[in-house]
């Protein structure tokens, strides 16, 4: 995973229109441009520092998600992940830590929400949900658990191809990813998004 270079600037622009594609409670999204080749468009996943969270901490959850989302990018039910950037102190953006991943059309959220919804036919949402089964398979077999799967997460590509994103609570199952017979990881307290948590959490 080493690259040439970690500065946002040295390969990419901010997209003219300024375009925010979505934000969370840690995190937003941006349209981005290659500098040289300005045709290809990604987004920027620009990480905010949490609660009293260290730079040290900071750094190492943005680098887990990173770490993550890039060894999840091998399956075409995932978005890939390309490389982690420092972000510049910009008009769009404060400083820190972020990385860029493929762009899609949309979220499955946005795809329920629009009038019509209801009468897709049954086949075409058993085609997004074999979609997404497939993607959490793919991450289940990587030894990897999304812990916040919901259809804001689900990004749609022009083609209709589901993509699995947003891996800012993923874990691995084993305490030490690399061996398998290590020993299996367990949780305590509520996370993800309330309104999708399962009835007994």
């Amino acid at each position: 995973m080493k690259q040439i270079s970690v500065a946002l600037t040295d390969n990419f622009t901010f997209d003219s229109d300024n375009q925010a594609l979505g934000s969370g409670g840690s995190s937003e999204v941006r349209k981005m441009r290659s500098s040289h080749h300005p045709r290809n468009l990604y987004a920027l996943k620009k990480l905010n520092m949490i609660y009293d969270e260290t730079p040290e901490k900071f750094y190492k959850r943005c680098s887990k998600e990173f770490v993550i989302g890039k060894h999840l990018s091998h399956s075409v039910h995932v978005a890939n992940t390309y490389c982690l950037v420092k972000v510049p102190t910009t008009t769009y953006t404060t400083r820190g830590w972020g990385f860029v991943i493929e762009i899609c059309a949309k979220d499955l959220f946005q795809l329920m929400e629009r009038t019509g919804w209801r009468s897709v036919p049954l086949s075409e949402k058993y085609c997004l949900f074999k979609q997404i089964a497939n993607g959490v398979k793919f991450c289940h077999e990587q030894g990897i658990a999304h812990r916040d799967l919901k259809p804001e997460n689900v990004l749609l590509t022009h083609d209709g191809v589901c993509k699995l994103t947003d891996f800012g609570i993923s874990d691995w199952y084993r305490t030490d990813p690399q061996d398998q017979n290590s020993p299996v990881k367990t949780c305590e307290g509520m996370i993800g998004s309330s309104p999708y948590a399962p009835p007994e959490a």
